[in-house]
């Protein structure tokens, strides 16, 4: 839970930088984008949009976050922290209830919906297809697909979408 507390206070630091990051060849916007599909509903963040990776105490960290200022007349946020000892790059990750990280998505009927640690019997798979540059300046690009578990067992909502910060 320690990490979780950690990775929580990251994102928002995330958060709070990168709204205001500006591409210093041109100085204009980086446009970073997260697009999904919420059962049969389009979701697009268009606001606080992060997606970056970290190394805080042994682990290597990813950020994916943003929010919808107008999904179904509300602001629902996605946020998606995963964490693991082994650098993170091209590849297949799994967000489950053994893994270091999770999901969440507000705001979907009025409810908040989670997956990962903790949460059993669902899963995310997560897969980054395209890695640019090294450390903590790099840009990723990438899908996601899964379901996500609601207030009860049984309420459950379908994702597919993708990300990418270049």
């Amino acid at each position: 839970m320690k990490n979780f507390a950690i990775l929580m206070s990251l994102c928002l630091a995330l958060v709070l930088l990168g709204c205001s990051k500006k591409n210093n060849d041109n100085d204009s916007e980086v446009k970073a984008s997260i697009k999904m599909q919420v059962g049969e509903v389009s979701w697009q963040a268009d606001k606080a949009i992060v997606i970056g990776t970290s190394y805080v105490d042994g682990k290597h960290n990813l950020t994916i976050t943003g929010a919808n200022q107008n999904f179904n007349g509300e602001t629902s946020s996605f946020s998606l922290i995963f964490s693991q000892a082994a650098e993170i790059g091209v590849g297949n990750y799994t967000l489950s209830a053994a893994s270091d990280g999770m999901a969440t998505l507000t705001k979907v009927n009025g409810k908040t919906y989670l997956v990962g640690q903790g949460i059993s019997d669902i899963a995310l798979a997560l897969q980054i297809t395209e890695v640019s540059g090294t450390g903590n300046s790099k840009k990723l690009k990438g899908k996601f697909q899964g379901q996500l578990k609601g207030p009860t067992s049984s309420d459950r909502v379908g994702v597919t979408g993708e990300f990418a910060s270049f």
